[in-house]
């Protein structure tokens, strides 16, 4: 039997794969959707179907659609990871900007 260790980095390389698959099949709807019906921000979208998985789960029994639907749920919680990710790091590269511009008041600069 091979090592837990291995087994979790197997288990998050094959997440990681399914997921650049599927946003090379889909386009990067996640994180830009076309907003034909809903116009809820990407992390409530990515919150929904994290909600519609779970309840999925909890009324179905054990089986291979049940193990789908885990793949899934995983993807798009790494997902809504990423994506809060990337929303965290925008807001800290925006807010270095304004800090560092020599224009800016907080810089001591001109107002």
């Amino acid at each position: 039997m091979k090592p837990v260790a291995d087994m979790i980095i197997e288990e998050c390389e094959a997440i990681g794969l399914m997921l650049l698959e599927k946003n090379d099949k889909y386009g990067n709807s996640a994180f830009d959707p076309i907003r034909i019906f809903s116009i809820a921000e990407p992390d409530e979208q990515l919150k929904v179907r994290i909600d519609d998985k779970i309840s999925r789960i909890a009324h179905t029994r054990c089986g291979r659609d049940n193990e789908d639907t885990v793949l899934d749920l995983i993807g798009y919680l790494v997902l809504l990871r990423v994506y809060e990710r990337r929303r965290s790091e925008a807001r800290l590269s925006n807010s270095t900007v304004v800090e560092t511009d020599p224009a800016s008041p907080k810089a001591g600069g001109a107002a």
